[in-house]
């Protein structure tokens, strides 16, 4: 079964939520630099949408909107969709940052480079690896002293009744307040 096929079987059964990740997982690069590709590309998924006509097509085309090209994790995906349900989805994904000289210091989840922001998920690894820990201990450092601030997030963030906090504390880092979206998402996204 094709990940498109399998994609379109689970449109009326997965919650927006879940579609979202869905898709910024087929559409996650994969493989060595220079020969990574995606499972499904962004204008093979858009062109297919635009020509089906399944059950639950509708919420699917609309996850599509929401979703994109970069996002490495489920939860990085939960970052971005919360960030979308209010308006504030424009944040480059999985971003190199160097320092004053141009050295490389790493790379982040989601950066305003202009703002100097970084919003980062740490998962288990960046807890229970301590090599990993380090690592990211003197990356964060270095991006500090390279003058950006930094927003760490958790899994406990995401869960229903933290979310509130969890958006409150995005838009307070980002230091921009919710802008409507279009009525047809602001309803889907009231699922998540």
């Amino acid at each position: 079964m094709s990940p498109l096929t399998a994609l379109f079987q689970s449109a009326a059964l997965l919650t927006f939520r879940e579609l979202v990740v869905a898709i910024d997982a087929l559409l996650l690069s994969r493989g060595r630099e220079g020969e990574a590709s995606a499972m499904v590309s962004a204008r093979d998924l858009i062109e297919t949408l635009r020509k089906r006509r399944d059950r639950g097509i509708v919420r699917l085309r609309a996850a599509a909107e929401v979703a994109r090209e970069g996002a490495e994790s489920r939860y990085e995906t939960l970052v971005r969709i919360e960030l979308a349900r209010m308006g504030l989805d424009d944040l480059e994904l999985q971003v190199d940052v160097c320092d004053h000289e141009g050295y490389w210091i790493g790379r982040f989840d989601l950066v305003d480079r202009i703002r100097k922001l970084i919003i980062e998920y740490d998962g288990e690894q960046h807890r229970t690896d301590r090599a990993q820990y380090l690592k990211d201990l003197r990356r964060l450092e270095r991006a500090r002293e390279a003058g950006y601030r930094i927003l760490r997030l958790h899994k406990e963030d995401f869960r229903p009744e933290r979310l509130d906090a969890t958006r409150r504390r995005l838009c307070e880092f980002l230091g921009r307040a919710p802008v409507p979206v279009a009525p047809h998402l602001a309803r889907l996204f009231a699922e998540c």
